[in-house]
């Protein structure tokens, strides 16, 4: 028997790296202690703890691990189970592009049930499946995504932004290591993104800042490890780039059960 659904759990060091590869299914992955980053061709999406990164079937894609991590790893299988129809949940999660989502208390505990449970157990392993594709479908979206280029020089100035994303970080050093002019660099920012750096930078610290959160940094420690002057200056960037403040953009990255406290 094919379940719909296979999960699985490993445990990663940090600077553990995965290759570029791909699956013949989706597969959503999250950890529940440590951060991980997931890069595919166009973005980047660096994850604390209860945010699963979406990767779509056949979507060639690397992973690093930040912080020493519990990964969990859910795999929507193509295949029916024999002699019965796809679930039409099934086929619609199947559709989704690449995002980052939440991850709830209902639907972490259904994807340790799964991961303890033998697929081939029945009624009850059925009944889990059904459930987390509805968690699945309801799930919301996390803004944290990353934009990535594909133009050489671009996609070198942004890579080694993305190791240690600071605004002490000038675009002439960045631009010198592409190998490029620092007017080279914006025009590429406006015909391969859309952007200039300043906005794209402004996104890259918003997604670090969860990370730094992660490890128990405060948002006035926060402001200061991404180079702000003042925490007032760090305030004002989130609440204008998501609509809420720090403390709130924060709790992102909090388990499930300090969120129900």
């Amino acid at each position: 028997m094919v379940a719909p659904l296979r999960c699985v759990r490993r445990s990663h060091l940090a600077k553990t790296d995965v290759q570029s590869h791909y699956h013949p299914w989706v597969q959503i992955v999250f950890c529940t202690r440590g951060i991980i980053r997931v890069a595919m061709e166009h973005a980047s999406y660096t994850v604390p703890p209860w945010n699963a990164v979406w990767i779509p079937a056949g979507v060639a894609h690397t992973t690093a691990v930040v912080d020493t991590a519990d990964l969990h790893a859910l795999y929507l299988l193509a295949d029916p189970i024999p002699g019965r129809e796809q679930s039409p949940m099934l086929t619609a999660l199947s559709c989704f592009d690449e995002r980052v989502i939440e991850v709830g208390i209902l639907l972490q505990g259904l994807v340790t049930a799964l991961t303890k449970e033998e697929p081939a157990a029945g009624d009850r392993y059925d009944a889990l499946c059904r459930l987390t594709l509805m968690e699945l479908l309801r799930a919301p979206i996390v803004a944290i995504g990353i934009t990535l280029p594909s133009e050489r020089r671009l996609r070198a100035f942004c890579d080694a932004f993305l190791q240690k994303p600071s605004l002490e970080l000038s675009m002439g050093a960045l631009s010198k290591h592409a190998g490029a002019s620092v007017s080279t660099i914006a025009r590429l920012f406006q015909s391969e993104l859309g952007t200039s750096f300043v906005e794209w930078r402004k996104q890259v610290l918003l997604a670090h800042s969860l990370t730094l959160a992660t490890r128990g940094l405060t948002v006035t420690q926060i402001a200061f490890e991404l180079g702000y002057s003042n925490p007032s200056a760090f305030t004002f960037m989130v609440t204008q780039l998501v609509g809420i403040s720090p403390s709130k953009f924060m709790s992102l990255s909090r388990s499930p059960e300090e969120h129900r406290e």
